[in-house]
């Protein structure tokens, strides 16, 4: 189990977040966007977004900051035992044997990311892998709600359905 864990859980998510990647690209390549449900519309949201948005990045740098890094501090020191593992993945030479004295809690956090990391392709966080670095800079979208009377007359049918009586 532990070799299955550690050992090749890791490789098998960033398998499926590759591949994933590519078939969504290749057979759902408008599906990929977050399409706008119109956030903007509610200040809370408004503010909220932004603030989302910027702390997954901070989260993620966190983490990574956090495995690369030797930091004092009480409680439990995954510096010994989890970061060591993380680093062993790159070099393509897990040590699963690091991850058998890891505390419950800091296991399932883990395999918690790993399952999240496989997920990626299949849910609307696709969209960061394609947002643009300009996409930061850009100007607020603006969106106005038009009343029911301005709306577009058109039948409510497609072309080739009968018209409802």
């Amino acid at each position: 189990m532990t070799t299955l864990l550690w050992g090749a859980l890791p490789y098998v998510a960033c398998a499926l977040l590759v591949t994933g990647l590519v078939w969504r690209y290749r057979y759902d390549k408008y599906g990929w966007t977050t399409r706008s449900s119109q956030v903007y519309e509610a200040k809370l949201l408004n503010v909220a977004s932004p603030a989302f948005h910027y702390g997954i990045l901070c989260v993620l740098a966190g983490h990574v900051v956090g495995l690369f890094t030797h930091a004092s501090g009480d409680g439990y020191d995954y510096r010994q035992t989890i970061a060591p593992w993380a680093r062993s993945l790159f070099t393509l030479r897990p040590r699963t044997d690091l991850m058998t004295g890891v505390p419950v809690l800091y296991q399932v956090h883990a395999v918690v990311g790993m399952v999240l990391i496989a997920l990626v392709p299949c849910t609307r966080l696709v969209h960061m892998f394609s947002a643009p670095l300009q996409y930061l800079f850009r100007p607020y979208v603006v969106y106005r709600s038009r009343p029911p009377e301005q709306l577009d007359p058109r039948p409510n049918h497609r072309a080739w359905e009968s018209p409802r009586h």
